[in-house]
């Protein structure tokens, strides 16, 4: 574990995961539906390494 902190740490920043980004995607290539706001979302997190939603973990 301590070998992967310290490669992890000297990896460059980069997005994270985040689902909100792929939704509100998804979201605004629809037909808008009136009095529903569609708001941005804020940028994913800068992480070090960012994961994978296929692969399995405690989130």
């Amino acid at each position: 574990y301590q070998a992967w902190l310290t490669e992890a740490a000297e990896l460059p920043l980069q997005a994270g995961i985040s689902d909100a980004v792929v939704e509100y995607q998804q979201r605004i290539q629809q037909i808008p539906i009136p009095g529903w706001a569609t708001v941005k979302p804020a940028p994913p997190p800068q992480v070090n390494v960012p994961g994978s939603n296929a692969l399995p973990h405690d989130a």
